[in-house]
């Protein structure tokens, strides 16, 4: 079952596999959760209902879409690699396909594919925390090093407050964080977890030396 998000945009919609749903045209992303893992926060924000083997923001629009190949920069290891710092949990959340868009201040024109950075100083704020799975406790207490990768498909320009929690799905920021100014949300497909590395971060995006793989 698809259920639709309310922004209109392209990176937009929220996918439910029923239990007993074996159809593979929608499993995108790491590997399907039993609803057993999923939150408490995270069964508020989506509802309760069938045992679902999956909850998760998704890149579609408002309209039937064709599902898109993994895109090349994802399967080369050879391109420059940039990485993107986020603190944790948030960058946890984004590698494992629970949070797709990551908002900033900030636009971007980059495209392609992001090593994911979790910062070395975590959030503390519970209501971010408590959107984690249990199995996912120990991964979101890794910091100060590279966990993941992802494509940045897109930067969307929040303008209103209306626009911005029509993609609270997506974000998993609640609409009170909207003040008035513009922010950016980058939108990211086919995340991905890579082996721990630590590595020093930055404020925006920044260069990464050492060769990570596109796959593991």
């Amino acid at each position: 079952m698809v259920a639709r998000c309310d922004c209109d945009m392209e990176d937009c919609s929220i996918t439910m596999l029923d239990s007993a749903d074996t159809s593979p045209k929608l499993q995108r992303g790491p590997p399907l959760t039993p609803r057993g893992s999923i939150s408490r926060r995270a069964v508020a924000l989506f509802g309760q209902g069938p045992p679902y083997r999956f909850v998760k923001c998704l890149a579609a629009s408002n309209s039937v879409r064709q599902e898109t190949p993994m895109p090349d920069a994802l399967k080369s290891p050879q391109e420059p690699a940039f990485a993107l710092s986020i603190k944790q949990p948030w960058a946890t959340l984004l590698i494992h396909g629970l949070k797709t868009i990551e908002v900033r201040r900030w636009p971007t024109s980059r495209r392609g594919r992001v090593l994911i950075h979790a910062a070395r100083v975590p959030d503390p704020r519970a209501d971010g925390w408590a959107m984690v799975p249990a199995e996912l406790h120990s991964a979101a207490k890794m910091n100060g090093g590279i966990i993941g990768s992802a494509h940045l498909s897109g930067c969307i320009a929040y303008r209103q407050k209306e626009r911005f929690g029509a993609d609270q799905r997506c974000h998993l920021n609640p609409p009170s964080w909207f003040d008035g100014s513009v922010l950016y949300g980058f939108s990211f497909t086919h995340p991905m977890v890579l082996p721990f590395r630590a590595y020093r971060g930055w404020m925006r995006f920044f260069p990464v030396t050492e060769e990570f793989p596109a796959t593991v």
